[in-house]
């Protein structure tokens, strides 16, 4: 279809869109919306502010409600959710390349993306075999990428289709306190989701960080992976990484259980359940334990890979290691969490790494 065509739509009155990049930047939205199938259902009802449901259900809208206001890069993350979702057709190839051409920002967000995508050089708009087939036979692998990208999606850039179904849910640099239940206090961290069972006397941590605190006689389970805890009078924090999942008990005691097994944990002691299914408690600073409610990260040699991670909770655009061999080491240190830029340039200067800024916004450490 093309976007010059006097039918299509144009914006509305003050928008500094030329009525080519903005009937582009509406078709791509529709098409995300209709992909996701969420916009219906969305705005059908109001949702609550914790939860940062547009709309529109847009991965632009969902970006930019997320902390995150490029506006290029928002729509590049439009073109790549419809080009993996088995749908796009010519016209739409012809639509992305007018809508890459209008600014040198567009194409640089679309590249820039497009490089840490699983399609590669294909989503990258080369000419020739690639695209024909992309087009044609590659209709039902890309739909199953699609459907990838919404499980788990690259490096965070938005969210998983678990998140968007959370109960509450925060973004870059957000945190949101709230009570379950009488005698339950819960505080998500930035970039957490959590779902809420059993009429709200149980959680589940679906990803990020989370600080609970359970009264006594009011007993609360929180599910985080495949490790099943239990708290009555006790205060502890629980967060997801890449290698596993992590406990610290700040006070009282948590039950922690998987695979049959149950340990008891006292205060200062920390339980870590690696991606094995190996757990292993060893005793921790309390007061390291939720420190990023006070808006302190603190590290006691962490390996880097980690400490890139628990940044990238608190950055919009991701912060990338240049190479997996440096990710293993050690670093300790105090960090601010409202300014990851900067401890990022502290990372630098006291492990003399090389630190590259690309464009969207993206940190490359090597």
């Amino acid at each position: 279809m093309s976007p010059s065509g006097p039918s299509r739509p144009i914006c509305a009155p003050g928008c500094s869109m030329s009525p080519v990049g903005c009937s582009i930047k509406m078709s791509a939205r529709n098409r995300t919306s209709k992909y996701l199938g969420i916009d219906r259902r969305m705005s059908s009802n109001a949702a609550p502010p914790q939860t940062h449901r547009p709309a529109d259900g847009s991965m632009a809208a969902l970006m930019a409600d997320a902390g995150q206001p490029d506006p290029a890069m928002a729509e590049a993350v439009d073109w790549v959710v419809h080009l993996t979702s088995g749908e796009a057709t010519h016209d739409d190839l012809q639509e992305l390349d007018a809508w890459r051409a209008a600014t040198p920002a567009n194409d640089a967000a679309y590249r820039a993306l497009a490089a840490l995508h699983p399609l590669g050089a294909a989503l990258k708009g080369q000419s020739g075999v690639s695209r024909r087939a992309m087009l044609s036979g590659g209709a039902v692998s890309l739909a199953a990428i699609g459907a990838i990208g919404l499980a788990r999606p690259p490096l965070g850039l938005w969210p998983s289709f678990s998140e968007l179904m959370a109960d509450h849910r925060t973004g870059p640099g957000q945190r949101f306190a709230f009570r379950p239940i009488d005698g339950v206090d819960v505080e998500l961290n930035s970039r957490t989701s959590v779902a809420l069972v059993s009429s709200g006397e149980g959680m589940r941590l679906i990803d990020g960080e989370t600080f609970v605190a359970v009264a006594n006689g009011t007993p609360f389970d929180v599910q985080a992976g495949e490790a099943h805890l239990r708290a009555n009078g006790a205060s502890f924090n629980v967060q997801t990484l890449a290698g596993g999942i992590r406990v610290a008990c700040v006070a009282g005691e948590v039950l922690c259980g998987t695979g049959g097994t149950i340990a008891r944990l006292a205060s200062a002691q920390e339980w870590r359940l690696a991606a094995n299914g190996r757990a292993t408690t060893r005793p921790i600073d309390e007061g390291a334990a939720g420190s990023w409610r006070n808006g302190i990260l603190r590290f006691e040699r962490a390996p880097l890979a980690e400490v890139i991670e628990q940044f990238n909770r608190y950055r919009a655009r991701p912060v990338m290691l240049a190479s997996s061999a440096i990710g293993a080491q050690p670093v300790s240190g105090f960090f601010h969490t409202s300014d990851i830029d900067a401890a990022v340039s502290q990372l630098q200067a006291l492990h003399q790494l090389n630190v590259r800024h690309l464009p969207g916004g993206v940190i490359l450490v090597g």
